[in-house]
């Protein structure tokens, strides 16, 4: 549930520092260590939150590799979500929508036993 409350933070609020790590590889994007020091280095010499300090790393392309694509992705999947959430949908319906688009689902389902999934399932309904 904390991840998914995280995300939820994150779409509302991108200066949500707190709710930007614990997303950021959740579930695993291949996003390093090295990739979140750099970022988190620029957030703060340049007194940015480590959204903006994503956009610009992934802007001048101060990362490379495979950690470079995964930041991408990610910030798209993030400019996605802001931007295309379903409001014609019910609350627990867009909720459910989120866990699906950023993998939340397919994580959940490896590591959860289905019972753990149908109690958080039931738990967002009721919103």
């Amino acid at each position: 549930m904390r991840d998914i409350i995280a995300y939820l933070k994150f779409i509302i609020n991108q200066n949500n520092d707190t709710a930007y790590m614990r997303i950021i590889n959740t579930p695993n994007r291949g996003i390093g260590q090295r990739t979140l020091e750099v970022i988190n280095k620029y957030a703060n010499l340049n007194h940015l939150s480590l959204w903006e300090s994503s956009l610009f790393i992934s802007n001048k392309k101060i990362i490379k590799g495979r950690s470079t694509i995964a930041l991408k992705q990610f910030i798209i999947l993030i400019d996605s979500l802001k931007n295309q959430i379903p409001i014609a949908l019910s609350l627990h319906e867009q909720i459910f929508y989120i866990i699906r688009q950023v993998g939340l689902w397919n994580m959940y389902k490896k590591i959860y036993q289905y019972q753990h999934i149908m109690n958080a399932y039931k738990v967002l309904k009721s919103l």
